[in-house]
């Protein structure tokens, strides 16, 4: 995971389960920044639902982008 910002580090863990990798992210500041994410081991198309929400974000080789605002926790399911 890389942060648009250097200054607004975003904390994340990983877990797989099932054939299903979740990633549980925070944004650890007070101001915006996208999250640049790299999964290993994802088929090379893949779909990153956000837990609790509609959206869903296209995965291509293992890599995603989101914003998050300030102290923002989104959990991704990536299948």
């Amino acid at each position: 995971m890389k942060s648009s910002d250097e200054k607004v580090p975003i904390d994340i863990l990983v877990k797989r389960h099932a054939g299903t990798t979740y990633v549980f992210a925070v944004s650890m500041r007070h101001v915006p920044a996208k999250a640049s994410f790299e999964l290993k081991g994802i088929p090379e198309k893949a779909v990153a639902g956000i837990i609790g929400g509609d959206r869903k974000i296209e995965v291509s080789g293992g890599r995603f982008e989101d914003q998050f605002q300030g102290y923002e926790v989104k959990l991704f399911k990536v299948r």
